[in-house]
């Protein structure tokens, strides 16, 4: 079933010449249930397209629909309280909270029940024990910290799941299971997976590979 539909989305940033246009005529349709990955060198536009699925910005020209509704008609705040979670590569994590108070104040936006025991539960799924879940972020490694976004977006029980770069700061091993949990995502639960990524590695553990190239879905 689809779930997310790119239609012809062009974007572009205002220069003080001229626009420059990152996304070109790009066009896909998503899938519950499956595990996409995006693919593409730096300046090819996977962010810029993350972002726009993720209802963090508009598109320039063409649409973004869930389940056949324009963003823009549902309202980019609903769409993204209701139904997609991103993981960012910088955190943006609140950093005057610990790692449970993250996961909880997500959880509370989107009306997700569990409380603290859900929190713990997600958090050390992805590798962070009781003990540092409840220290403040800001105490925490880089890698760490990743965690901590990881299981603040799985919390949520969204139907869409956006990632951009989520393994880059994690060891190997972290990483691995951090893709089996995406697999299990998609594949359990029917969650449709998007994940921006340099590691051909996790490209491979994938469903399906789309590759961006000068703004197009190659």
């Amino acid at each position: 079933m689809m779930v997310l539909e790119i239609d012809s989305v062009s974007h572009a940033y205002l220069g003080r010449r001229k626009p420059k246009w990152v996304l070109k005529k790009a066009s896909h349709t998503f899938e519950a249930g499956t595990f996409t990955s995006i693919l593409g060198p730096s300046g090819s536009g996977k962010t810029t397209l993350l972002s726009l699925a993720s209802g963090l910005d508009t598109p320039t020209e063409g649409a973004i629909r869930y389940r056949g509704q324009d963003l823009r008609d549902m309202g980019l705040s609903r769409y993204r309280r209701r139904h997609a979670a991103t993981i960012f590569q910088s955190y943006n994590l609140l950093t005057y909270l610990t790692g449970i108070q993250n996961v909880r104040a997500a959880m509370e936006i989107t009306g997700i029940r569990g409380g603290r025991t859900r929190a713990l539960e997600w958090l050390e799924r992805v590798g962070i024990p009781a003990d540092e879940a409840r220290r403040n972020v800001l105490q925490l490694s880089g890698g760490q910290q990743q965690r901590v976004a990881i299981a603040r977006a799985l919390a949520c029980d969204v139907d869409i799941l956006l990632a951009d770069e989520p393994t880059g700061n994690l060891d190997t091993g972290t990483a691995g299971q951090i893709i089996e949990i995406f697999r299990e995502l998609a594949h359990q639960r029917g969650t449709c997976v998007i994940v921006v990524t340099h590691s051909h590695h996790l490209a491979k553990q994938s469903d399906q590979i789309l590759t961006l190239a000068k703004g197009r879905i190659a």
